[in-house]
């Protein structure tokens, strides 16, 4: 662990964690991942996981060092977040960075059905 960083989490918490940035998700939390449609992953370490062919899932060590950020950062921190209120709901900006914009909407009242 001399070369990771193990960052507590607690309920709501919010990370943004750019792509490169190796990184795992412990156990008991329960994320929403977020990213573009790539459907890639290069796992370093998989907790000895068995795939569909009934063996442990492959290892990407070589590429997964290849693209990744080795240079270290600080300890990520919780981004600021943006309300908005409107009658009825309020949207919060979670996130923003050149390629999306993550908002939590929250609402306030009963829906009713418009007939047209």
């Amino acid at each position: 662990m001399k070369y990771l960083q193990n960052v507590p989490i607690h309920k709501d918490d919010l990370f943004f964690i750019p792509a490169g940035t190796i990184h795992a998700i412990g156990a008991g939390a329960l994320v929403a991942e977020i990213q573009e449609s790539s459907n890639l992953t290069y796992r370093l370490y998989d907790y000895d996981r068995i795939g569909k062919d009934g063996k442990k899932r492959e290892l990407h060590i070589d590429k997964a060092l290849d693209v990744a950020d080795l240079h270290g950062s600080a300890e990520p921190r919780q981004p600021l977040r943006v309300l908005k209120y409107r009658p009825g709901m309020a949207s919060e900006l979670l996130i923003r960075c050149k390629y999306f914009e993550v908002y939590r909407m929250l609402i306030n009242g009963v829906c009713q059905e418009v007939q047209r």
